[in-house]
């Protein structure tokens, strides 16, 4: 009977133990999903859907050679599509050409104008296709023609065979997620909110052993940096693989690059202050233990100097 006594004693203890620990583990995933969406909004709010620092980013990125290179490459290719025999002769010093005008202050504009409509596709919903106007720079492409005349008056560039625009890039080739952009934008203060509340929770449930909370929270954001670093790792290359045109998916990778570096810092910086956080708690005796030294010696001398 005794036997039989102490075993309903603890059925109901063991299951109360097992269900607070599934709580916990539920908690504690919700929170640390809740957190990377609270990044993922942030990253959005202050670097996509930021006007001037998109800008910025872009203008920077692309005004490096190597980018700058392959503008060039592709305005060529398109310039040149019907004209294989001045592509031929003639292609890789007319890049070489429009790499320098873009350059100039005259390719700043051109840019210029490129950002305005990359800005639109990212942040627009239903967007068009990025076209670069070539109309300014006509003249310029022309002007090597005389390289190609060499082998015969049919290979000269008429500035009328060249298009006014090309599509830099497709909107059906790279996907628009204007829709989730703004719902992050929406959701940002509701995300940290979660964030903040469910890992409250957790650690509050847990009380008993809050320190083992703290420490499993600790290790909770952790992952969640990890993650975020992770996707600012390989999204480059993920999206620049989606579009076929070599030129525009170097672009494309090395814009994304650019663009996911304020991510990347948003995640060291969470790493550091957590890290900074949890190394106090762990100290948090010893130091309250020498500050109450350093306390007593200062109270020291006055206390004799009183009596």
């Amino acid at each position: 009977m005794a036997k039989q006594a102490s075993q309903s004693v603890k059925t109901p203890t063991s299951t109360h133990n097992q269900t607070s620990k599934v709580v916990g583990w539920i908690l504690i995933t919700f929170a640390a999903l809740f957190l990377l969406l609270a990044q993922s909004s942030m990253w959005v709010k202050n670097t996509l859907m930021n006007q001037n620092e998109f800008k910025s980013i872009f203008m920077t990125t692309i005004m490096q050679e190597q980018n700058r290179n392959a503008v060039a490459s592709k305005i060529v290719d398109e310039a040149l599509k019907n004209r294989p025999v001045i592509k031929n002769i003639a292609g890789d010093r007319l890049t070489s050409l429009v790499s320098g005008l873009l350059a100039s202050d005259m390719g700043e504009r051109i840019i210029g104008n490129l950002t305005t409509k990359i800005y639109s596709y990212v942040t627009r919903p239903n967007p068009q296709n990025v076209q670069l106007n070539l109309t300014v720079i006509k003249e310029p492409l022309s002007a090597l023609s005389s390289v190609a005349q060499t082998v015969g008056a049919k290979t000269t560039l008429d500035t009328s065979a060249i298009p006014d625009t090309i599509v830099l890039v497709n909107a059906k080739e790279v996907p628009n997620l204007n829709g989730v952009y703004v719902a992050f934008i929406w959701l940002a203060p509701i995300f940290w909110l979660l964030t903040f509340g469910t890992f409250s929770l957790y650690i509050y449930l847990g009380k008993r052993e809050y320190a083992k909370r703290v420490y499993r929270s600790y290790i909770a954001v952790v992952a969640v940096g990890i993650v975020c670093l992770m996707i600012a790792a390989y999204l480059p290359s993920s999206l620049g693989a989606m579009v076929s045109d070599d030129n525009v998916s170097e672009i494309v990778t090395n814009l994304t690059t650019a663009s996911v570096v304020p991510f990347s810092t948003q995640a060291w910086i969470m790493l550091g202050v957590t890290t900074l956080g949890v190394a106090i708690f762990a100290l948090r005796f010893r130091i309250r233990k020498v500050a109450m030294a350093v306390l007593a010696r200062v109270a020291g001398p006055s206390q004799k100097a009183s009596k």
